[in-house]
């Protein structure tokens, strides 16, 4: 999904108590995760004021609302893995996802110029910094980033009419407003009791496992985005509100993937291995599909004789040999393939 710019997990300043940011999230877990909006926090009384409600709604989008979503969506896919898989797999995605860390760290903000452009118009120029991760090593480094808010006074009050941001050689761009597409919510099925009797069993297990997982995931996008246009309203007025909404992208449709499962391969090892093909249907009339993706599964035996996966692979192109899987572990399942 495209990220929206007004909601995205950017390195965000983080402001302190005042002023109070719009957005807020909920929920202890990823089923019960809900964000929550008051726009009366907007203050549009200045310039100043109302660039600071921006920011303040930008930090809480990052700090709060986007690191709450990504906090409970890796809870929720570790839990499901628990279901099917030996711990020292858990325990290797756990670590997965601790290691990857957040995008930024000890974010800060300041104004640094407010400029007034007649009666009507005024400019304020913002100041992020940040710890920014590098994706390749880890590793934190000082990073900042400078975004000009343009406003415009409407009677009493002030509106932000455009956003540009800093760019190379000095210059600043128009920052568009990021419309995010419709987010396609089905109902979230229940969970239910997991079936380690067979390695098929244990395997049918982790794919509901897997779609319940994406249901949720859809859900809770949803709630990231369902304000979206109201956030828009609070900062930019009716008008960009309304045009932003003719411009929303249609979701893209979502192919059918059904999965297919080879016989059970017994290893020299006690082993018992099954290879899953995902198909897309490309003509509903004539029954076709085409392979998108392959994987598969090597499943043993614990101590209650209850079958576990102990390893995964995946075939990343047609020809290309099994390889193993490490983060992202039971995905494979997810509605792309």
């Amino acid at each position: 999904m495209r990220p929206c710019l007004l909601l995205a997990a950017l390195a965000a300043p983080a402001l302190g108590a005042d002023p109070r940011p719009l957005i807020e999230s909920r929920g202890a877990t990823l089923e019960a995760f809900e964000v929550v909006l008051d726009v009366a926090r907007a203050d549009h009384g200045s310039p100043r004021a109302l660039a600071l409600s921006y920011a303040a709604f930008d930090a809480a989008a990052s700090d709060d609302v986007g690191a709450r979503f990504a906090r409970l969506y890796q809870e929720a896919h570790l839990r499901a893995l628990r279901r099917t898989y030996v711990e020292e797999l858990v325990e290797r995605q756990r670590k997965e996802y601790a290691a990857a860390g957040p995008a930024a760290r000890g974010v800060a903000f300041a104004v640094v110029e407010e400029r007034a452009e007649g009666q009507e118009r005024a400019a304020v120029l913002l100041e992020r910094t940040w710890e920014a991760r590098d994706p390749e090593t880890g590793a934190y480094a000082p990073a900042s980033l400078r975004v000009r808010l343009h406003l415009r006074r409407e009677g009493r009050w002030w509106w932000v009419d455009r956003v540009e941001q800093a760019a190379a050689g000095g210059a600043f761009a128009a920052r568009d407003l990021g419309v995010p597409p419709l987010v396609e919510v089905a109902a979230v099925p229940p969970e239910e009791p997991a079936d380690l009797a067979t390695p098929a069993a244990a395997l049918r297990t982790l794919q509901r496992d897997m779609a319940r997982l994406q249901a949720l995931r859809a859900r809770a996008q949803d709630a990231l985005y369902r304000h979206y246009f109201d956030l828009v309203r609070a900062f930019y007025g009716e008008a960009i509100a309304e045009r932003a909404r003719k411009e929303r992208p249609s979701p893209p449709r979502a192919p059918k993937v059904t999965h297919e499962f080879g016989e059970p391969e017994r290893r020299q090892d006690g082993t018992l291995r099954i290879t899953v093909t995902a198909l897309e249907e490309i003509d509903a009339e004539r029954g076709r599909h085409l392979p998108v993706g392959q994987a598969s599964f090597s499943l043993a035996r614990d101590a209650l004789s209850e079958w576990r996966v102990v390893e995964e692979f995946h075939r990343p192109a047609p020809d290309a040999p099994l390889l193993p899987r490490t983060p992202s572990l039971g995905l494979f399942f997810g509605r792309q393939g």
